[in-house]
């Protein structure tokens, strides 16, 4: 029984490393503008459409609207992510993202993180 016990235990904890090791590289499922709501708070979407409506800070950041036909949503490049491409930025362009949906103003939002999280088509 105590080596039941034991090759469970260890075959359990490999699998919870082995989850935490991938987690970083897992993106989620692709889903469409439409369904990232203020249901989604706090979770991370994966989402593409086309570029509309930039407006670039001072600082270096940058929002613009992403729509992909049907519906459309505000996204937030911090510094990190928006000094690097805001050049590449433009009307029109499709991008494929990774974001946390935020609720900011009262209205919902895609928080990008990285530039690994941001891909122009």
């Amino acid at each position: 029984m105590d080596r039941l016990f034991y090759l469970s235990y260890c075959v359990s904890l490999f699998g919870v490393l082995f989850l935490a090791y991938l987690s970083p590289s897992l993106s989620p499922p692709k889903s469409s503008v439409s369904e990232v709501d203020v249901f989604s708070v706090g979770k991370a979407v994966y989402v593409e459409g086309v570029v509309e409506d930039i407006h670039v800070f001072k600082g270096g950041s940058v929002s613009f609207v992403l729509a992909d036909g049907n519906s459309s949503v505000n996204v937030f490049l911090p510094p990190q992510v928006g000094v690097p491409i805001v050049s590449l930025l433009e009307d029109g362009v499709s991008v494929e993202l990774v974001g946390v949906v935020k609720q900011y103003r009262g209205s919902v939002e895609l928080l990008v993180g990285g530039l690994e999280d941001f891909t122009i088509k």
